[in-house]
């Protein structure tokens, strides 16, 4: 057993300097890799669940980690741990300076239930002049919280897009607004569509309660037309 005492180590990437302190450790001298804890740091968090229903019905909760410590946190692989247990790995794309944020997907929680239900409705001919047929999208997203605490959810919904003056999309339920700037989201806003075409939902839960969403559009096109929506 050999006892390493490691005072002070200077590491230079680029232009930042590491300054880390290090505990004495004992390890033993048998030729094989040992870790070593250099630190443990506390950083405060906000953690909010992902869902996706016409994809998958699962929920993935992720954390939002603000860096509210001295240190940079390097860009690069990690191991997730969440009480005592390894839940995932995940990946710090860029570095992350002090008071910057950064996110990181814990996997799945059973504790919240999804159901998913949908609806597609073929309504008559419409116009004097030219003939349009309407098709008529309509969901309801059911999301339950079965633990014993208020979560936050965000639930995404697909609004199809057309790229044909011919064929018209109008969003029925919610009424929401769209946002262009992935820069500039306003995330606190209940409702609103993403610049990738997607109706966005945020609420809290409470324990033990549910939350239905309801969306619902109209596409308008050509009666000689045939339309496929695809995911």
């Amino acid at each position: 057993m050999g006892k390493l005492c490691l005072k002070r180590i200077l590491l230079k990437e680029k232009h930042l300097t590491f300054d880390i302190q290090f505990r004495q450790s004992s390890i033993q001298s048998d030729d094989k890799p040992h870790k070593v804890t250099l630190c443990n740091l506390k950083f405060e968090a906000e953690f909010e669940y992902t869902i996706a229903p016409k994809l998958s019905t699962d929920a993935f909760l992720k954390a939002k980690i603000v860096n509210n410590t001295k240190c940079v946190l390097l860009k690069g692989p990690m191991n997730i741990f969440m009480d005592g247990s390894f839940v995932a790995t995940g990946n710090i794309s860029n570095i992350v300076n002090n008071t910057e944020s950064f996110a990181i997907f814990l996997g799945t929680d059973p504790a919240i239930k999804t159901i998913y239900l949908k609806e597609q409705n073929k309504k008559n001919q419409t116009g004097m002049f030219t003939k349009n047929e309407n098709t008529e999208i309509i969901t309801k997203t059911i999301v339950s919280n079965n633990k014993n605490k208020p979560v936050w959810v965000i639930v995404f919904e697909q609004l199809p897009k057309s790229r044909e003056a011919q064929i018209k999309v109008n969003l029925i339920e919610p009424v929401a607004k769209q946002q262009e700037d992935n820069s500039k989201l306003d995330l606190s806003l209940p409702v609103f569509i993403t610049p990738q075409n997607n109706v966005r939902f945020r609420n809290q839960i409470k324990p033990g309660q549910r939350l239905e969403l309801k969306f619902c559009c109209l596409i308008e096109y050509p009666a000689e037309r045939s339309i496929s929506l695809h995911s």
